[in-house]
């Protein structure tokens, strides 16, 4: 089930949302997969291993030699890998899945049995030399235990082999990349993929004209391999300035101005980051995605697209998790701060992703009114444009999830291509979006 649940939708573990457990975390994570294959997959490899070992048991000597052979494989197996996935859903993960827990459960009680009941068959079923020790025939044949089964060959290869794999288990999920990001092709997408989000009901009032459209990338001439990029250009003033890009090869169009932004609305290459502060994939991958801005110097921008995964108003959330709520809130909130005061956006987005979790929505409130005009702010928290914006996102989101049900946050949106899910490490951000944007790589300070 567990094999199942991770090749389709995060949600797809049913009945895991309660107790505080998150399925959704635990296998989303880069550690559920091993060099692309579902960890899973492995762990039932290894159960049918001790099935089919234990089905062999009892069915003659030679038969049952095997049958121990491979149950003497499983039990290191199956202890080691428990005992790695459960440190894992402590240490690296930080959230923990029940269906997890009870495979581990059920592999740590295989393992002792196995061991009780070669102990009890080894001490019972007397070998030939133990035989010729109180006076038998030195070539009588091992005789059976009162469960049925004779003596259990010695331990040897089998554990050996099971102990490497563990190990190999380890050191391939320590030393392999753990980005977990999904990068499709714009070409990739259905034909009948279209997304045009230019202007909101109000801006449009009035005009029966859309902004021109720009390209999302400007030819960049610098000549050098690693230049002093130049800063970002201004950001235009006045109610009506629009900027409109497309991305994935003109099927989603956007205008830089309608959403909140980290970076200029003007800047020559604008990416668009769908995230949700309750989901801690997004916490993390802010420190890369932010980072790796401040690299390129005011080159890229990217718009924030608020896809909140809470069930109160995202109907594509199929189960109510504690650790989603609130997202609904602190989206419009963030929203009604761009809205507000566009600057302090980029202060106020920081300040929601510190730490591990989303601060509590009372504080939130209290910060963003410290941070821009109270009244105002209480003004476009009840604007209804706020909310339909929200909708439009989670909209957009229902249009990936139709085209991989594994599409999930954070997700990037560029020029060309989508990538989904965590970026992994600063590296591979960068390296995404220099061949993205066709930019000559960042200079890295380097210390003396």
């Amino acid at each position: 089930y567990l094999w199942y649940a991770s090749s389709q939708a995060a949600d797809a573990a049913y009945g895991c949302g309660w107790g505080g457990f998150d399925c959704e975390a635990v296998l989303g994570s880069p550690w559920a997969k091993l060099f692309g294959v579902p960890v899973a997959a492995l762990g039932l490899l290894c159960y049918l291993v001790a099935l089919i070992g234990s089905v062999l048991l009892g069915r003659g000597e030679s038969i049952e030699a095997a049958g121990w052979r491979m149950i003497e494989f499983a039990i290191p197996a199956a202890l080691g890998a428990a005992l790695w996935f459960i440190v894992l859903q402590f240490f690296a993960v930080g959230a923990f899945c029940i269906y997890c827990f009870a495979t581990h459960l059920c592999g740590v009680t295989i393992a002792i049995l196995a061991i009780f009941l070669r102990r009890s068959a080894d001490t019972e079923a007397p070998t030939a030399s133990a035989a010729a020790f109180f006076g038998e025939v030195a070539h009588a044949a091992p005789s059976p235990s009162s469960s049925g089964l004779s003596a259990p060959p010695q331990i040897g290869l089998p554990t050996a082999v099971g102990l490497i794999s563990v190990v190999l288990l380890t050191i391939g999920q320590l030393f392999t990349d753990t980005q977990s990001t999904i990068v499709v092709a714009a070409d990739d997408l259905p034909s009948d993929f279209q997304f045009n989000e230019v202007l909101s009901d109000s801006d449009s009032a009035g005009s029966d004209e859309s902004p021109p459209v720009e390209e999302a990338t400007e030819e960049v001439t610098e000549p050098t391999i690693a230049p002093s990029l130049s800063k970002a250009p201004p950001r235009r003033r006045g109610k009506n300035a629009s900027r409109v890009i497309e991305l994935l090869n003109g099927r989603l169009k956007i205008d830089t101005y309608q959403y909140p932004i980290l970076g200029s609305p003007e800047a020559p290459h604008i990416l668009v980051e769908m995230m949700d502060y309750t989901c801690p994939h997004c916490r993390d991958a802010h420190e890369k995605l932010t980072e790796a801005m401040q690299r390129f110097e005011g080159q890229v921008a990217i718009v924030i697209m608020h896809v909140p995964n809470e069930l109160l108003c995202n109907p594509f959330i199929k189960t109510s998790r504690p650790k989603n709520r609130g997202a609904c809130k602190a989206a419009k909130l963030a929203l009604a701060v761009a809205d507000t005061n566009p600057e302090r956006f980029t202060d106020f987005h920081h300040w929601m992703l510190q730490g591990d979790r989303i601060p509590q929505h009372t504080r939130a409130v209290f910060k963003a009114r410290e941070m821009v005009d109270p009244d105002l702010l209480s003004i476009n928290m009840q604007d209804s444009d706020v909310e339909a914006r929200i909708q439009a996102n989670v909209k957009l989101m229902g249009m990936f999830l139709k085209i991989n049900p594994k599409f999930g946050l954070p997700s990037q949106i560029l020029k060309t291509q989508l990538a989904v899910g965590p970026p992994g490490s600063l590296e591979n951000v960068i390296e995404l979006w220099t061949e993205e944007f066709d930019l000559p790589l960042p200079a890295v300070d380097i210390p003396f």
